[in-house]
């Protein structure tokens, strides 16, 4: 982690810092950039053998775990071996993919989400993860500007998009372009999967009504 490398970090959060406590009046519609052709299909010939583990990064409400457990089951439904935790430290050493799912309702949420994501970047650069996914309310409000930012994240899905969450990855092992995945007006339905993977405690559940 060289002092370059450090300067970096500092100013991509100062710049997201910024973005943050400014008012949002930008139209959403204006941030939503085409999906670079993410499909159930491979883009390119050769589809990667599945990676060991994907590891999902579960930060803010009980919303967002309800959310992580329908990605993990999706993930899980696909062959991946999947695992949960709260920080970036935690993360498996055999973990190939990294998923944060981001809150951002209030400034120290959104902190929380933008030191989470660049800690994992840094792993990335040390070779310790092969890539990262940045989900949730963050890149939601924020899709452009985490894009223009983090050019190392792989892709940013939104809050709609989160039964997408299979392809993406499967996507992000084969391509080397930036995915983003955010719809203007998003709309939850659970997932078609045959069950969540649970993450809190045994005996008890949210559920989205």
């Amino acid at each position: 982690f060289t002092r370059g490398r450090a300067l970096s970090v500092r100013n991509a959060a100062a710049a997201l810092t910024a973005v943050w406590m400014r008012p949002f009046t930008v139209p959403i519609d204006r941030l939503i950039m085409p999906l670079a052709t993410i499909s159930e299909t491979p883009a390119v010939s050769g589809a990667p053998v599945l990676p060991s583990k994907v590891s999902l990064l579960n930060l803010g409400c009980a919303k967002k775990q309800g959310a992580s457990e329908e990605m993990l089951g999706e993930l899980a439904s696909a062959g991946y071996t999947v695992e949960s935790s709260h920080n970036s430290s935690s993360v498996s050493g055999d973990a190939d993919v990294v998923v944060i799912n981001t809150c951002a309702f209030i400034d120290a949420a959104k902190e929380e989400s933008i030191n989470t994501i660049l800690e994992a970047l840094q792993r990335k650069e040390r070779g310790e993860i092969k890539k990262v996914i940045v989900a949730g309310c963050l890149v939601q409000r924020y899709a452009k500007e985490l894009a223009d930012e983090m050019p190392g994240v792989d892709a940013f899905l939104g809050t709609g998009q989160m039964g997408r969450i299979r392809s993406a990855v499967g996507q992000s092992l084969i391509r080397t372009d930036q995915l983003l995945d955010v719809a203007a007006k998003p709309h939850h339905r659970w997932l078609d999967t045959p069950t969540r993977v649970r993450i809190g405690a045994p005996w008890s559940a949210y559920l989205k009504i």
